[in-house]
């Protein structure tokens, strides 16, 4: 039934109630109205949904098909894993740059928009903790902590401030001037070589490199990873993050009285200080170091495509930047990451047969938790697929954002394999009766009905059911700083200050 307000508002444009038409009468004739008494009739309505005199007449007309390179099952697969938590995580095809999955969180019914939105739900849309309305993979900027060492680590081996055989003494502390800045394990790691400076995440390492390195070198190759300007996704309100140098100190201090120092050099090395990223170029960060050095735009429209079949417009892979990373460089970045995930701070990832990169990385957010990070790519499968995932306040990045992209690797897994042998066991369905070479195959070869089963049940998707600790086979060899006896910290949390 049309409440009084409507019709009385109805009345109001010029439609009046006869006496013998009465209430029912005008209630038709409303409706009416809005439906188009003869299909093709559409009324114009305002910002509220109400009629208004002004009627347009027109035949229906089929859109255009829009193409996005999301893969729904990946989607839903990520936005299950980061369910809960506040923060973002992105996949990308790394061949490519194409986005298979983005996820924000906390998320809002777009629906809200279509009509007025009461009072209490525009309350929760402009919480200024919660901010449901940012999407924070690619709006939101963060400094990325431990991550960045695999960008540190590139500019020093292209730079030749090391080589992947450089021994460095972890006592624990590193002394610059009269500060001091501590490595997240107190003890230290002693004598430290590349890979296991990055599979243990050694700040004394690293803030050893950031003491030897140029700040401009060490800038040039994190712009090559397509950090400090925005990625040109498709997509509005994406941020460009900040690679600070020497240039970028004296225009944000006109004056000049705080010039570059070596200590910012120190704090930038590991991600602190500020260096701010978002969890988008986090991800094509992952991506170059999986393909080679390659780095692409992220590309979210394939194609469009008109009612009869023919292509509009199609968005081409477009690759923005390349490293050009020799062996010298791109192996022991790759070997380090592996090495974190087999006996390093990402552990949490590791899953049988399937060959895992990752850093993690726990960045100081002064007066609350860190902000807690991971970016890896699982390469066995095709796609070969890369991640970074951000958690806001949430701690250490090896206890909080590794299992994140633990369910969403294992899903993605699933997803591939259950796809690959759907194809195969469709392949071999179509050729049963068929001649192939010197045999025959016939109606008696049954192929089970697993392989041939073609379901996107969202209840196959999940991986709560298994936790990860069931799967994963630790190598003790290697400590993660959330196991460490006595000590509540994760790596970065010590970092005090500038230096």
């Amino acid at each position: 039934m049309i409440g009084k307000k409507e019709l009385k508002n109805f009345e109001k444009k010029g439609y009046r109630r006869d006496a013998h038409v009465g209430k029912a009468g005008l209630e038709k004739a409303f409706e009416d109205e809005l439906r188009g008494r003869d299909g093709l009739k559409t009324v114009m309505v305002d910002a509220l949904g109400w009629p208004r005199n002004e009627t347009v007449t027109c035949k229906p007309v089929i859109g255009n098909t829009l193409e996005l390179t999301i893969d729904f099952e990946m989607q839903m697969a990520l936005e299950r894993a980061i369910e809960g938590k506040q923060g973002a995580a992105v996949l990308l095809d790394t061949a490519t740059g194409d986005i298979l999955a983005m996820a924000s969180y906390p998320v809002f019914d777009p629906n809200l928009f279509i009509r007025f939105i009461p009072s209490g739900e525009w309350s929760r849309l402009k919480d200024k903790k919660r901010t449901p309305l940012t999407n924070r993979a690619l709006e939101g900027e963060y400094q990325p902590g431990s991550t960045f060492k695999v960008v540190t680590g590139c500019a020093a081996l292209k730079h030749e401030v090391l080589d992947e055989s450089t021994s460095i003494l972890c006592n624990g502390r590193f002394s610059l001037g009269k500060r001091v800045a501590f490595c997240w394990k107190p003890g230290g790691h002693g004598n430290v070589q590349f890979r296991r400076a990055i599979s243990q995440s050694c700040n004394v390492y690293f803030y050893t490199i950031g003491s030897e390195i140029d700040v401009s070198d060490l800038a040039d190759v994190s712009l090559a990873f397509g950090l400090g300007y925005k990625t040109g996704i498709c997509l509005s309100n994406e941020r460009t993050g900040i690679i600070p140098d020497d240039k970028w100190r004296k225009i944000r201090n006109k004056n000049g009285k705080t010039p570059w120092t070596r200590g910012d050099t120190v704090n930038s090395a590991i991600g602190q200080g500020d260096v701010l990223v978002t969890p988008l170029q986090m991800a094509r960060v992952a991506a170059a170091v999986t393909n080679g050095g390659k780095v692409f735009r992220p590309r979210l429209i394939r194609r469009i495509i008109s009612p009869d079949g023919d292509i509009i417009s199609e968005t081409s892979v477009e690759e923005v930047s390349n490293l050009q990373l020799t062996p010298e460089i791109l192996d022991p970045l790759r070997d380090g990451m592996k090495e974190c995930v087999q006996a390093g701070t990402a552990w949490r990832t590791k899953i049988k047969g399937v060959t895992v990169l990752g850093k993690t990385g726990s960045a100081e957010n002064p007066g609350r938790k860190t902000h807690a990070w991971f970016i890896g790519a699982m390469e066995t499968h095709t796609p070969s697929v890369a991640i970074a995932v951000l958690l806001e306040n949430a701690g250490a990045g090896g206890s909080n954002a590794v299992p994140v992209a633990f369910k969403a690797f294992t899903a993605v897994k699933e997803i591939i394999e259950r796809r690959n042998k759907e194809k195969k066991g469709n392949k071999i369905k179509s050729m049963v009766g068929k001649n192939i070479g010197t045999f025959t195959l016939t109606g008696e070869l049954s192929v089970s009905d697993s392989l041939l089963t073609s379901s996107t049940d969202p209840s196959r998707l999940t991986t709560d059911s298994a936790s990860y600790e069931n799967v994963i086979e630790v190598d003790h060899l290697g400590v993660d700083p959330d196991d460490v006896e006595g000590y509540g910290a994760g790596e970065d949390e010590l970092y005090m200050g500038t230096l």
